[in-house]
């Protein structure tokens, strides 16, 4: 069993012929960002804009330009929400946000950052 965030990067990509490995990769790869917008947009095919909410430190170029290129691609305005901090007031503005500009769809970080909110 191996937790690790990019196992093929990593080298932690094991091939054991005949066999299997378990594993958790909390780190699917920067496609993923583009693919959510893509799920996104056949759940809810009329969606126009998009609020992706996350961390200002947990952003960096290559999301956020991947989250673009899908956006153009599947002609959805994206609206980056980054609060600098995770806690509840600062959330219940973002979404306060959300709700104020009538977004059609909301895409959460994948990141850690939000997992430890208190109330």
């Amino acid at each position: 069993m191996a937790i690790v965030g990019d196992p093929v990067g990593s080298s932690h990509a094991l091939h054991i012929l005949g066999g299997n490995i378990t594993g958790i990769s909390i780190d699917p790869g920067i496609e993923f960002y583009g693919k959510r917008l893509q799920i996104l947009k056949e759940a809810a095919p009329s969606a126009k804009t998009v609020t992706d909410l996350g961390l200002r430190s947990e952003w960096n170029g290559a999301v956020r330009q991947t989250t673009r290129d899908a956006a153009l691609g599947l002609r959805i305005s994206v609206i980056s929400l980054a609060p600098p901090a995770a806690n509840p007031a600062l959330l219940r503005n973002a979404f306060a946000e959300v709700t104020r500009q009538r977004i059609d769809g909301l895409i959460v970080t994948s990141a850690g950052g939000f997992l430890h909110i208190g109330s």
